[in-house]
Order: structure tokens, then sequence, then C-alpha cells
């Protein structure tokens, strides 16, 4: 037998409308897509960025220095990111509320939900 659910006003709060995912989906592409046109561009330009910044007798080890440096890019940048999202989360924690609604958190410690 299946059971009859009502959703009031309170458990349906939090939930995330089709637009803001919509929005969050194109946000994330767009920003992934100017990130990969970025280290694309290195690499094409690699070979005239290794005459440049890497100078040698061998042509191959100027290229590897620039192979070297987008590969450190590549491992670093997820670093850095779970490190300042572990740094902003902590700073956002720690946040305190005035009480009045008008807290910087999505719900008041206080049982009031913060207005936007």
């Amino acid at each position: 037998m299946a059971k009859s659910i009502t959703l009031t006003a309170q458990d349906t709060e939090g939930a995330v409308s089709k637009k803001q995912i919509v929005m969050a989906l194109f946000a994330s592409v767009s920003g992934w897509s100017l990130d990969l046109f970025d280290l694309f561009l290195l690499l094409y330009m690699a070979p005239t960025l290794g005459k440049l910044f890497f100078p040698a007798t061998i042509p191959t080890l100027s290229l590897a220095g620039v192979y070297a440096a987008f590969a450190t890019s590549c491992v670093v940048r997820p670093l850095g990111s779970m490190y300042l999202a572990a740094m902003l989360t902590n700073t956002a924690a720690k946040t305190r509320c005035s009480g009045d609604g008008w807290c910087r958190h999505y719900y008041c410690p206080h049982g009031i939900v913060a207005h936007r």
C-alpha cells in the first residue's frame, strides 16, 4: 500500500530550482572550457615559450621545461582549490549571526531563515 506524503513549505525550503541547476551547469562548463582553452593555448605555444623561458642548446629540453610547467599547473590547481574550499568553508562556518535573520548562513543558527 502506498503512503501519501505531504510536504510543507518548511520541507521544500532548501530545494534547488531547475533554473539554479541550469545556471550552475552553464557556469561550470563555461569556466572549465575557458580553463581548457588556456591550457591548450599553452601547449600550442610550447615551442615558442620554450625558447623564450627555457633556453637550451637542445630544443627538446626547453620543450620539456614547458611541459613540466604545464604538468605542475595540472597538479597544483586542484590542490589549491581543495585548500581554498576548506579555508572558505571554515571561515563561513565561523561567522556569527546577529539573531535578526540577516546573517551570512543559509540557515540562521537561531532558527530564523536567512533573508536573501
